[in-house]
């Protein structure tokens, strides 16, 4: 099994950031509960909450697109079983963003100026085209 630290460090190495300073808020965050880390084979998601219910999403993955898009499927059905109400995401990943449009989410402009997109998931797995 591989160890959702070393696929985080090497996506982030790939894009060019210190791993060491997300890796350590990481590791802070899932002691305290603020972050939980959904480990799906080579495809990590980090979700750190931000208010009950309410997450911002994170995605390393060194899985192929194919691959990934069933990885976000069974996500997306771990979140429904959280309850989950809104997931956000920043606009700086643009390939996520694709490939949550290609798999039929609607992505909304986010209501939280700190984020660009948000995604109602109890909306969404009626418009999911695989």
């Amino acid at each position: 099994m591989i160890d959702p630290c070393q696929i985080i460090a090497r996506k982030m190495l790939e894009d060019g950031y210190d791993p060491k300073p997300v890796l350590d808020f990481i590791n802070e965050a899932t002691i305290t509960g603020q972050c939980e880390i959904v480990d799906i084979g080579k495809s990590i998601f980090v979700l750190i909450y931000i208010a009950p219910y309410e997450i911002v999403l994170h995605l390393f993955s060194e899985d192929s697109p194919v691959v990934l898009r069933k990885k976000i499927l069974i996500f997306h059905n771990k979140i429904l079983e959280r309850s989950i109400s809104k997931v956000y995401i920043y606009g700086e990943n643009p390939k996520l963003i694709e490939l949550l449009r290609k798999l039929g989410f609607t992505l909304q402009i986010s209501d939280k100026s700190k984020f660009d997109w948000m995604i109602d998931p109890k909306c969404e797995i009626l418009h999911i085209n695989i």
